[in-house]
């Protein structure tokens, strides 16, 4: 087995995605939280990737974010989250959702009054 002689280095650039703001707390969301008329902002954040430059503006991209975003393990039909939030991910608003950079989104999570 011939030798091999050389610096080897390998770059692992792993992509990442995080998430910060103020829906995000040590004291958890309740139903009234939710209901209520305030706003919390959620601020998803790459590493080593980007957002397409869409991805607020175009609705098929928005709404799939959003539903990834705030996934449930309850079903639609669940007494009550039909119209909790279920109700409150369909057919997300582009005015709740802004491209900050290409590697920043801000999306606002508020009770549809």
């Amino acid at each position: 087995m011939p030798t091999q002689l050389g610096v080897r280095s390998l770059l692992i650039r792993a992509r990442t995605a995080s998430f910060t703001g103020t829906f995000y707390s040590a004291v958890p969301k309740t139903d009234e939280d939710i209901r209520s008329a305030a706003s919390w902002v959620i601020l998803m954040s790459l590493t080593a990737d980007t957002w397409r430059n869409d991805v607020a503006s175009n609705a098929t991209y928005r709404q799939v974010l959003v539903q990834t975003l705030l996934a449930s393990n309850r079903l639609p039909g669940a007494v009550g989250y039909g119209n909790a939030m279920h109700a409150q991910i369909s057919n997300y608003s582009d005015a709740l959702v802004r491209l900050l950079s290409n590697t920043s989104v801000e999306a606002a999570a508020r009770a549809r009054l």
